[in-house]
């Protein structure tokens, strides 16, 4: 309460000075969580309990909803069963695909959802290493826009600028980037064939995803365009 109502004085005179309030906010990530959209359902059925609780729980959830928030505002401008699953014994919590990322950001909401698609760009193009280390940077570059977009405006999303002020330490993106690794192998093997003949038509076609210089402007260009791009195939629209 002492917080909320440090708001009073500010509306009474006109301003709104809620840097305070901020401050004191303490936003838990890890206990964030929202139902899956429907489309996303088969997935969760299709995980081993381990993945699943891992995706709803541990680390993975906490690293989504944390990117999902310092991302979504960018966004939005824009199968084993159980009883099959037995059969593999000791290897059971393990068995089946794993889409413990792809889980863990459809129960972080939907700016979790867009930065999944943006794990895997960087993940098909890059290897580990370097993705974790774009990582990083964007992450960084990001953070800086949220405050400084703060302290010009005194307005902002909450959960986003609560996000700004989260540490997101190496290990955890890189368990991040690898999660999202193991889910592009899954969907390969899955469409073997189509992914192959993809891979034919691109790697005889050499043209730049873009022309940007600055790594923050040139994987937001690229992602935000993906976006688009996913959204219209989805709407069926060419």
């Amino acid at each position: 309460m002492a917080s909320i109502s440090k708001f009073i004085p500010g509306i009474a005179s006109g301003s709104l000075d809620i840097q305070p309030a901020l401050a004191n906010l303490n936003f838990d990530f890890s206990l964030w969580k929202v139902a899956a959209p429907k489309e996303f359902e088969g997935v969760g059925s299709a995980l081993s309990t381990s993945r699943r609780e891992e995706a709803e729980d541990g680390k993975l959830h906490i690293i989504a909803r944390k990117l999902g928030a310092l991302f979504e505002k960018i966004a939005q401008a824009l199968s084993l069963d159980d009883q099959g699953r037995k059969s593999y014994g000791v290897f059971a919590n393990q068995a089946g695909p794993d889409a413990t990322s792809l889980w863990a950001a459809a129960t972080s909401g939907g700016g979790a959802i867009s930065v999944h698609l943006l794990a895997c760009l960087l993940a098909r193009i890059w290897d580990a290493p370097q993705a974790i280390s774009i990582w990083v940077e964007i992450i960084k570059k990001r953070k800086e826009e949220v405050n400084a977009d703060f302290e010009e405006c005194n307005i902002g999303h909450m959960a986003t600028l609560q996000a700004a002020r989260q540490d997101f330490p190496r290990a955890q993106i890189a368990d991040w980037d690898d999660s999202a690794r193991a889910w592009l192998r899954s969907a390969n093997e899955v469409k073997k064939k189509q992914q192959t003949q993809l891979m034919l038509i691109i790697d005889n076609v050499h043209v730049p995803v873009n022309c940007e210089l600055d790594t923050y402007v040139s994987v937001m260009d690229a992602w935000t365009k993906s976006l688009m791009q996913m959204e219209a195939l989805v709407k069926g629209v060419s």
